[in-house]
């Protein structure tokens, strides 16, 4: 069977050789436990500040159903447990069978 095409583009990299570690954003976040924003410097003009956006944030998560508040935003534990659970999907002390 002919391989495709558009995977011998040259735009295209195979999945494992995309991304190396270092081109992954960090998710470390100083705010972890509390889930506020950390602020923007030099605040970027046209946006909320830090606090008006938590505000709007808190507004849309409250007005949704209870059980669908706890997946509503990726907070930074949530993201490292997703980056976990892909690099090692083998890994069963991450969350639960139903997250991984």
């Amino acid at each position: 069977m002919p391989q495709s095409r558009y995977l011998q583009s040259p735009g295209f990299l195979p999945l494992r050789d995309a991304f190396s570690e270092a081109d992954i954003e960090s998710q470390d976040s100083q705010n972890e436990n509390s889930m506020l924003s950390e602020p923007v410097i030099p605040p970027l003009d046209g946006f909320p500040n830090v606090r008006e956006f938590d505000q709007l944030m808190k507004s849309y998560v409250d007005d949704l159903s209870v059980k669908k508040q706890d997946k509503a935003l990726i907070h930074a534990k949530r993201a490292r447990n997703i980056k976990t659970v892909l690099m090692d999907p083998k890994d069963t002390a991450v969350e639960s069978a139903q997250f991984r």
